[in-house]
Parts: structure tokens; C-alpha cells; sequence
């Protein structure tokens, strides 16, 4: 009996760790209007333990590489963007309407777009298993997966869900 009620401890008191919220900060505006610069955000690193990452998620990941500047790949900086194409899905943007499997996206949230951004039209694409497409919701103003030599990220660089945004936590008064 006495193993077994250490492994249950040792397993709650790793559930424990992985459960608290993680906070961070996203010092550009390429998540406008969900996110600011003066917003904290809480992650919750075990969110995917259980449940699959889903289209509309708001997650914290690794960029991959060749989508920034070597020394940051280095110091694993991370990002936050939000999940449009999920794995296997056929994805491509025309004059700012995301099509998933060749259908209209409705985006239930706030964003921005603007009929002058370069990316508003990206090419179809089929997104690779466990791999993600991931955009700002600042569409003119976000360095995502439009950008990027590997346009998806793959399921291992995504390290958290944001859980809760705390709007001008970091705003001085």
C-alpha cells in the first residue's frame, strides 16, 4: 500500500506544478484587440495534457525556426498567436476571409484587417499532422505564420493555452 500512496503523491505534487498559470507579456500589438502591450496574460502549460489544441486557442509557442533572428530562436523566446488551421486542414487566405477546407471561417472574436496589408491573401496550403497554423489578431501588424519560411507550428513548440487576460495590469496609472 505504501508505494502506492507515494506514486499518488508524487503524481499530484507533479500535477500541482504543472497546473499553475505561467504569466506573460506581449510587448507588441500584433494581438490587437484581444491582446495589449500593458495586458498579463495567464498560461496554463498542462491545458493540452488531456484535451487537443483547438481551432480559436490562444497559445504560447516556440517560433519555428527560420521565422526569426537566430539569437532569439536561441534564447526560446516565445509568442503568443491564436490557432486558425489544425492539422490535416486545407488553409488558404483571399483578400483577408480565411477558407478552411475551401468554406468561409466565421472568427466569433474582435480583430483587426485591412484591405492595404500585404498578407491578405496567402495560398492554399494542406497543414501537416500535428502541425497548427497560427495569426495574430492584428492581421497588418502580426509576424505569424503568413510570414514565415515553415508557415505551421508544430504540436511539440506549442508549450501553453492562455487561460485568462488581465487587460492594463502592467498600465501605469
Amino acid at each position: 500500500m505504501r508505494p502506492v500512496a507515494i506514486s499518488l503523491l508524487l503524481f499530484l505534487c507533479c500535477l500541482a506544478i504543472g497546473c499553475r498559470g505561467t504569466a506573460y507579456r506581449s510587448p507588441t500589438e500584433n494581438m490587437l484587440p484581444t491582446i495589449g502591450p500593458d495586458d498579463l496574460c495567464v498560461a496554463n502549460p498542462s491545458a493540452y495534457w488531456l484535451s487537443p489544441v483547438a481551432r480559436f486557442d490562444l497559445v504560447v509557442f516556440k517560433a519555428p525556426e527560420g521565422a526569426l533572428d537566430p539569437r532569439e530562436f536561441e534564447n526560446d523566446v516565445r509568442y503568443i498567436k491564436r490557432v486558425i488551421g489544425l492539422p490535416n486542414e486545407k488553409i488558404e487566405i483571399r483578400n483577408n476571409v480565411i477558407f478552411v477546407n475551401d468554406v468561409p471561417l466565421i472568427e466569433p472574436f474582435d480583430k483587426i484587417v485591412n484591405e492595404k496589408d500585404r498578407k491578405r491573401n496567402f495560398p492554399a496550403i494542406i497543414i501537416p499532422e500535428e502541425e497548427y497554423f497560427l495569426l495574430g489578431d492584428n492581421r497588418p501588424n502580426s509576424f505569424d505564420s503568413r510570414s514565415w519560411k515553415t508557415p505551421t507550428v508544430n504540436r511539440r513548440s506549442i508549450y501553453s493555452k492562455i487561460v485568462d487576460i488581465k487587460k492594463d495590469f502592467y498600465k501605469e496609472n
